[in-house]
């Protein structure tokens, strides 16, 4: 059985309350993995956490952020994910593995955007003057990710988010959380 923590500050750590959420099998009803019941002050680290390293994630050139994004890709391992995904949502093994590939193929393509982050420079109303448009990090977001597709809904959301020079806070789906938190 997978006994999972949150990622907060980099670090893997349990719940404030030290309380667990079962994850059940649809197939079966067995006990696939726990995950912590996270509190306010949980939610009130990680955003903490988020906000300082946003900082200097947004310093470091969208190409940099790309290239960490497919060193993440490259990191993921597809068949352990596959089978989580499977024994937790009840995909078959092939759905699962589809989803899997589509998670790295998500994060390869944001990967590839931050080429593609541009600004602009427009004409005014006014003779003398020139309107610039500079594309800057927003700072913290977060990722509300639905059940049906924890992998790949997740990839989608912080891909986007970090090559963009945000941090980004995932609250993983309650009914299939295992496979977002093993991301992570």
């Amino acid at each position: 059985m997978l006994q999972l923590n949150n990622m907060i500050n980099g670090k893997l750590v349990p719940s404030e309350s030290g309380e667990k959420i079962e994850v059940f099998n649809p197939f079966n009803q067995e006990v696939v993995g726990t995950v912590p019941k996270s509190t306010k002050k949980d939610v009130d680290d990680a955003l903490r956490s988020s906000k300082k390293a946003q900082k200097e994630w947004a310093k470091i050139p969208a190409q940099k952020r790309g290239e960490y994004l497919l060193e993440i890709a490259g990191l993921i391992d597809k068949e352990e994910l596959a089978v989580l995904l499977t024994s937790e949502h009840g995909k078959t093994i092939v759905q699962a593995r589809g989803e899997v590939e589509g998670t790295s193929g998500f994060l390869r393509y944001a990967a590839e955007s931050a080429r593609r982050i541009e600004g602009e420079i427009l004409t005014s109303e006014l003779e003398c003057e020139q309107t610039w448009i500079q594309r800057v990090p927003y700072g913290v977001t977060v990722g509300i990710v639905a059940w049906n597709f924890p992998l790949a809904l997740t990839a989608r959301k912080f891909g986007n988010a970090l090559v963009c020079g945000n941090s980004m806070i995932v609250k993983p789906p309650s009914e299939t959380p295992l496979t977002v938190m093993r991301l992570a």
